[in-house]
């Protein structure tokens, strides 16, 4: 394995400002195939974290064909050591992060990572095609769009060609231009971000921190009168699945995402159109709503209206967690 580092010394202001205090990584990988059967040769990275300065682009590279394993297990170190919460790629969700799950499971590393954490460029361009009009949603042709150069001047499908004759001749020519293929794919897709100046974020997932461990809210829905709590994180070992319900809640662990629901009120302010949506104390908790303190009370209020109470949210996830495990 090979592994090459370099600053990002460019502008990346805007990266922080859409991110808040996330830690980003942008990723690109490049594989000998598409079957995945085929092996990840290369993972590219340019990562945005507490940890550095200035961003940092790191290239895993399996330089003697025998090496995936170990790329892999480093690009986890590297998301570990980083504390990423979010990726972007370009095409991920449909290429990148199937093969790379496909590989860790092949290879029987116990380690997955979850698209919900993944902002897939190509799938923002498609879905917002008023701002891209274009034909072709390639990378270069989104390049070209917004005035991106590029310096390398082949395609995928010449990688992994150069690469089959780099691991027979080890000619260093190849290992740079398949380098520089990965290199300008991950240092492109930077200032691809700037697309959504154009196109409304999606709000950040909210960080919470469950049996020391930390998780991200990925979303909260009401039906009826149960509130469901989606849960995840980025890159975890696959979870063993599991269920467990009781009069007022449930647990649902996923191998990727955990489902908690619970039962829920819905209050009609006096005078007024407002909606109170709380906990319904009796049933999850075994606590009467009536006896407690205005404060404590306050606490099991999850919603007005739309406005959602993310606080009470992991407050109330947090007990039915500890309840079940």
């Amino acid at each position: 394995m090979k592994i090459l580092e370099y600053a990002f010394s460019k502008d990346y202001s805007y990266v922080t400002k859409l991110f808040e205090d996330h830690n980003i990584a942008f990723i690109d990988i490049e594989t000998d195939g598409l079957s995945h059967k085929n092996k990840i040769v290369l993972i590219g990275m340019v990562i945005f974290s507490d940890q550095t300065k200035t961003g940092k682009v790191i290239q895993l590279f399996n330089e003697d064909y025998q090496s995936e394993r170990d790329i892999l297990k480093q690009f986890f170190v590297l998301l570990e050591a980083h504390k990423i919460n979010y990726f972007v790629s370009f095409n991920g969700d449909s290429f990148d992060f199937p093969f790379i799950n496909a590989r860790l499971k092949a290879l029987k590393v116990n380690r997955m990572l979850n698209k919900k954490f993944n902002i897939d460029l190509l799938r923002v361009v498609r879905q917002n095609k008023v701002f891209f009009p274009f034909e072709s949603y390639t990378l270069k042709s989104l390049e070209k769009f917004i005035g991106i150069h590029r310096s390398d001047t082949i395609s995928g499908k010449d990688s992994v060609i150069l690469y089959h004759s780099f691991i027979e001749t080890k000619d260093p020519k190849l290992e740079e231009i398949i380098l520089l293929h990965n290199y300008d794919d991950i240092i492109n897709m930077v200032p691809l971000l700037r697309i959504y100046q154009n196109i409304k974020f999606n709000t950040l997932y909210k960080k919470c921190t469950l049996a020391q461990e930390q998780f991200f809210l990925i979303s909260c829905e009401f039906k009826k009168n149960t509130c469901i709590v989606l849960l995840g994180h980025p890159y975890k070992a696959p979870r063993i699945e599991s269920y467990y319900e009781t009069l007022g809640s449930t647990f649902d662990q996923k191998i990727e995402n955990t489902i908690i629901s619970f039962e829920i009120k819905k209050l009609k302010m006096k005078d007024s159109d407002t909606v109170l949506t709380i906990v319904n104390t009796n049933s999850v908790l075994n606590l009467d709503f009536s006896a407690l303190s205005q404060s404590d009370k306050e606490t099991y209020l999850i919603a007005v209206d739309d406005q959602l109470y993310w606080h009470n949210i992991v407050h109330i996830a947090e007990k039915i967690h500890s309840k079940y495990l």
